[in-house]
């Protein structure tokens, strides 16, 4: 079979973004390519959460009960305890369904979705999926944009005519850096290393009464704040850990022995057996992309914009991105619009994602422990008070914000939930804020 040279979309990147762009276009009949470096989806999940507004866009394509339906169906609540095994301190409360729309969220593995949107692409007729392909190169001329992709098995280099190029290959995007946008705000906010394993946590009946858990531990073996994630299959977990590494590293510092003694130590048993599968490390980062367009190229996703994981912003303003561009690109190629329409789609979505990368900077990352309420035996579970110290200022001439952790009416000192958000702070809310409440 010859391959098409000639497109009316090229999309770059295999993820979530690049497969609902690719369906939306299918859905209005516009030819499109799609190539992915790496030869299948994600093995694990990234993100854990697609949102309301997410369930609604795949609604659309009559996807949302087909999605929903893999949830796994455990609890969304988050624990913070002092292990697995041991003492819990408070709780998130689940967010209700009130029946604002048509659609609620749902938890559903980054890599289920992938999987989903790929089967349903696999047979649809105005779209051409290339795995294990890989964006070299393009070139812009006034009407059209010329593309080089290369077959990472054979190597041999295939030229498409595309009318648009959209670049959704992630974090490091290739077409970024090629368009020369840059990327505007916080680059490294931290290290964190993702490590997936599975154990059998059937005699710790808490691990199946919550989604997720803050390990909050004064074992020396553990930073004070790490984290223990479903990873949306029975048996398979996901443990975050914060770290320091080297400028440039993608090594976890630590072997897999001295990894086993950190996820035991969150699981308060050291005699459980646990198996490694996998680990990932990567920079918790908030920025995003000084230009959603240049010319005929457009960016969505993570190459647009990179935020902290807290409440699956990431993934979900990158579909939003992918429903905005879709119908713009549509309503231009079949001249319905005129090509400022498309300009648009930075105005509209940039503003969005810089919002939600702020908040998640630190707002989202700490609003777990804002929320939490009593739900254990404890009789009194700590809170955190967020005040301003009016004779501290940093260099910038900014007040500094001090965060105090009380229990009843008494001030706690040297807790790891304080040192924890210290560590967090990046820029003040604004002046004279207080954020406390009783957990």
């Amino acid at each position: 079979m010859t391959t098409p040279r000639r497109v009316k979309v090229l999309i770059v990147g295999g993820g979530p973004v690049a497969l609902l762009l690719a369906l939306l276009l299918n859905r209005f009949r516009v030819e499109c390519v799609l190539v992915e470096r790496n030869p299948t989806t994600h093995e694990h999940p990234r993100a854990r959460l697609i949102n309301a507004r997410s369930m609604e866009i795949l609604r659309v394509l009559g996807l949302d009960e087909t999605i929903r339906s893999l949830s796994p169906g455990y609890s969304e609540a988050w624990a913070s305890v002092e292990s697995i095994a041991g003492g819990e301190i408070a709780r998130t409360r689940p967010e209700p369904d009130a029946g604002q729309g048509p659609s609620w969220k749902c938890f559903v593995g980054q890599d289920d979705l992938e999987r989903a949107l790929v089967a349903v692409l696999s047979q649809a007729q105005h779209v051409q999926m290339l795995f294990a392909t890989e964006f070299v190169s393009y070139e812009e001329s006034p009407d059209e944009v010329s593309v080089t992709t290369r077959d990472c098995g054979s190597g041999a280099e295939t030229t498409w005519q595309a009318d648009y190029l959209v670049g959704a290959d992630g974090a490091g995007s290739t077409v970024r850096a090629q368009c020369g946008i840059t990327l505007e705000g916080s680059a490294a906010i931290a290290s964190v290393v993702s490590e997936y394993w599975s154990a059998d946590l059937s005699s710790l009946p808490v691990s199946r009464d919550a989604g997720g858990f803050f390990v909050l531990s004064k074992d020396p073996v553990l930073p004070p704040i790490s984290s223990v994630l479903r990873d949306g299959r029975d048996g398979l977990w996901m443990s975050m850990f914060t770290t320091v590494l080297a400028p440039g590293s993608k090594s976890r510092p630590w072997d897999d022995e001295h990894v086993l003694e950190m996820i035991r130590a969150q699981l308060g048993d050291p005699t459980l057996g646990v198996e490694l599968r996998e680990n990932e490390t990567w920079q918790l980062s908030s920025q995003v992309a000084a230009r959603y367009r240049v010319g005929r190229v457009f960016l969505a996703g993570d190459a647009a914009h990179r935020m902290p994981p807290t409440g699956g912003f990431g993934m979900n303003t990158g579909l939003q991105d992918a429903h905005n561009l879709a119908w713009k690109l549509n309503a231009v190629l079949r001249g319905w619009a005129g090509p400022a329409l498309l300009d648009t789609y930075e105005s509209e979505r940039r503003p969005i994602a810089q919002s939600n990368a702020e908040s998640r900077k630190l707002l989202g990352v700490r609003k777990f422990f804002l929320v939490f309420r009593r739900r254990s035996s404890h009789s009194q579970a700590p809170c955190i008070l967020d005040t301003w110290e009016p004779t501290g200022r940093t260099k910038s001439g900014t007040e500094r914000s001090a965060f105090h952790v009380m229990v009843g009416q008494s001030r706690i000192e040297n807790h790891p939930l304080q040192d924890w958000m210290l560590s967090l702070q990046r820029e003040p809310l604004g002046k004279g804020s207080a954020i406390g409440e009783q957990i």
